[in-house]
């Protein structure tokens, strides 16, 4: 009896402190446009444009953590800032998009996670890249006077090495001489043949994952 008393008090211990560690964690804010600083371009924006290496421009995610049947309170962020990538707007249309992140360079606030993740879950180590392509032709209606527009952008996203098609919702501004993006989508990792990792015995991963980004292009 004593010794089942003090297991449950150890176990009581470790899940409770677990969730106060998990609850203590603020996340970093979704992916959204900076505000503008420029007053806009004329006519329409044609041309190839590539991602500029900025510390502005990154590809992520973000998934929640559970401690046994509870859920954080607070999302799981990591981010990679190489990224590289092209679009083409032709037209007064976005005719051509592709973008590729370097999955390896993924860091979140705790580095035995990121450590985790490079041999399960998203297994950057056999998966090093993530990308985007679009599928086909987008209007980009009005963007002079550093509109910010709605778009949907049709293609595959390749992920952990699996190949799906997505609608992706981003929110893009010109300001006459960058153009800035911004997006996010949830994506069932089972859908990619991810599986949610399981960290010591009582904390794992929801199997929804969020890809977001924030990318901005320069004239190439």
């Amino acid at each position: 009896v004593k010794l089942g008393v003090a297991v449950a008090v150890v176990v009581g211990l470790l899940v409770g402190g677990g969730y106060l560690l998990l609850a203590r964690r603020d996340s970093l804010p979704a992916a959204r446009l900076r505000p503008g600083s420029g007053a806009g371009g004329t006519g329409q924006p044609d041309g190839e444009w590539v991602v500029a290496r900025t510390d502005a421009s990154f590809v992520g995610y973000r998934i929640r953590e559970r401690l046994g049947s509870v859920s954080a309170p607070n999302d799981v962020v990591g981010r990679s800032p190489a990224v590289s990538g092209t679009v083409t707007i032709s037209g007064g249309a976005l005719t051509g998009a592709e973008v590729t992140v370097d999955m390896t360079r993924l860091r979140t606030d705790v580095e035995p996670r990121d450590e985790r993740m490079r041999d399960d879950g998203l297994e950057t180590g056999r998966f090093p890249t993530a990308s985007f392509r679009l599928a086909r032709p987008v209007p980009l209606g009005d963007v002079t006077g550093a509109k910010v527009v709605s778009l949907r952008l049709p293609g595959t996203l390749t992920l952990h090495g699996v190949a799906r098609p997505v609608e992706f919702p981003v929110e893009a501004r010109w300001d006459g001489s960058t153009i800035q993006v911004a997006g996010s989508i949830p994506v069932r990792m089972s859908d990619f043949q991810i599986e949610p990792p399981i960290i010591g015995f009582v904390l794992s991963i929801e199997d929804r994952l969020t890809v977001e980004f924030r990318l901005n292009f320069v004239p190439a």
